[in-house]
């Protein structure tokens, strides 16, 4: 994770200006919308002194409690935590275009519903926890993670 969190967001945020400024306000103000998410995601990441492995294996356990109805949802957005807290500049420069194809695949197959199936046991396994190798488990600040990636999507 980045040591300095301010400044890394800073760069973050200059790199959307020079990237999209340009392009008009609608598209620059939804590009820095979009950044401020992955700067939130990137800060309790670095806030959370979690080790990435620790992070990987709750997010496995955590979409294997998933229903078959949701696993596929719930795996799309632990790829994203796994990205973030492997690679955050990555992470932070390819957000958009995954809420993006993420909404057109939801929009394309008709899956509001499974969506916020999704989000629901999302929501419910913040509070409730889960079970790694036997043991219940929250991970508050993953699931937090988690529900700031889902509220973007809303």
């Amino acid at each position: 994770m980045a040591t300095d969190i301010v400044k890394f967001g800073r760069e973050l945020n200059r790199y959307v200006d020079k990237k999209y400024f340009s392009k008009g306000t609608s598209i620059w103000v939804l590009q820095r919308r979009v950044m401020s998410t992955a700067i939130q995601c990137l800060t309790e990441a670095e806030d959370s002194k979690l080790d990435a492995s620790e992070v990987f294996v709750y997010m496995f356990h955590f979409a294997e409690e998933a229903s078959k109805d949701v696993e596929y949802i719930i795996k799309l957005m632990a790829s994203q935590i796994e990205l973030l807290f492997s690679n955050e500049e990555k992470f932070a420069k390819t957000l958009y275009r995954f809420f993006s194809d993420f909404a057109d695949e939801i929009k394309q197959n008709n899956q509001y519903e499974t969506f916020f199936m999704a989000f629901t046991y999302a929501q419910e396994h913040a509070k409730n926890g889960i079970l790694v190798d036997e043991v219940p488990t929250i991970m508050a600040p993953v699931t937090n993670i988690l529900l700031d990636l889902f509220f973007e999507l809303l």
